[in-house]
């Protein structure tokens, strides 16, 4: 026997609704970033990205090394320096901010401590 889904009978069955969507959207253009860091925070995601896709598709070893470590060393770097930017903006510190800062701190060491040996050869 088929199970029976049951079909939303108004929208205060749906999670997301669009108050919810329009509520996140309007805090997150309030945030005291210039628009110019956000372009700019952005555009260095992006190519750390690239460079993590050209690593992993790459067919050539030394390429994908290569690409691999900018592409780690970028993330550590960006980790970084959104850690300090948070911390010193007027952001409220809350739980989710400080747990936030604490999982980017454990990728920041587990990048470093992956490319230690990267690096040695």
């Amino acid at each position: 026997m088929l199970p029976r889904w049951r079909v939303p009978s108004a929208l205060s069955d749906i999670p997301a609704t669009v108050a919810e969507t329009r509520t996140v959207t309007d805090r997150a253009s309030a945030w005291p970033v210039p628009f110019p860091v956000r372009i700019l925070i952005g555009a260095a995601l992006i190519t750390i990205i690239g460079l993590l896709a050209a690593s992993a598709l790459s067919t050539r070893y030394r390429l994908a090394a290569r690409a691999g470590v900018a592409g780690c060393v970028g993330i550590a770097a960006l980790d970084a320096v959104l850690i300090t930017g948070v911390t010193f903006t007027s952001a409220p510190m809350t739980w989710v901010v400080v747990g936030a800062m604490l999982a980017s701190t454990a990728r920041i060491a587990f990048a470093a401590r992956s490319l230690v040996p990267a690096l040695a050869r």
